[in-house]
This record gives structure tokens, sequence and C-alpha cells, in this order.
């Protein structure tokens, strides 16, 4: 069974805490890319199921939240992290950010 058949079968919550500063996705390295490059955050075509998911789940009434640790001074990748995470706030996820300094 793979990761996306477990979130499906969420009833009540999701939770992920994400500590790493970087994710290696082979599959967002040109939109990190284009964001060094251009300042832009440019997702939509790799974020659109995910975010169709988020809402579909939160229809359902299952919470989805998300704890992410940041280390200062942020990374470009972090801060293009951070600026996907509004865009799926928009979709119905509750994201918080700490910073590693006030643990």
């Amino acid at each position: 069974m793979d990761l996306m058949t477990h979130l499906r079968g969420a009833k009540k919550s999701l939770f992920r805490f994400e500590y790493l500063q970087e994710f290696s996705s082979t599959e967002e390295f040109s939109y990190f890319q284009n964001y060094k490059a251009t300042g832009r955050v440019e997702i939509r075509p790799l974020m659109q199921g995910w975010w169709e998911f988020l809402e579909l789940k939160q229809k359902e009434g299952v919470k989805t939240e998300r704890v992410r640790l940041v280390r200062e001074p942020l990374s470009d990748y972090v801060r293009w992290e951070l600026e996907i995470h509004k865009q799926s706030m928009q979709h119905g996820d509750d994201i918080r950010v700490l910073t590693a300094e006030k643990i």
C-alpha cells in the first residue's frame, strides 16, 4: 500500500511534521530553478493534485495540519517552500512554522 492510499483513508485528521531543510525531488527541480532565476513561485502543475486532495479532505471533515521546522538563516529552498505553503493554505492545509531557535 502506498502513502496516498493511507492518506486517502484518513477519517479525522492528517498531521505532518517537517524538519528537513531541503527535500531532493527530481520532479520539483525545474520549479525551484525557475524560482531562483525569477523569484516567482509557479508550482500549480506540480501541486494541483495535492491541492485537490486537500480540498476533498476538507469537504470530508478531515483536518490537515503541518508543522514546518526551519533553521535561520533561511535557505533559498526554504523560502521557496514557505511560499508554496502559502498557496497550500488556500486549499485547506493548516501550516505552522517553527524556528529551530525557539524550541
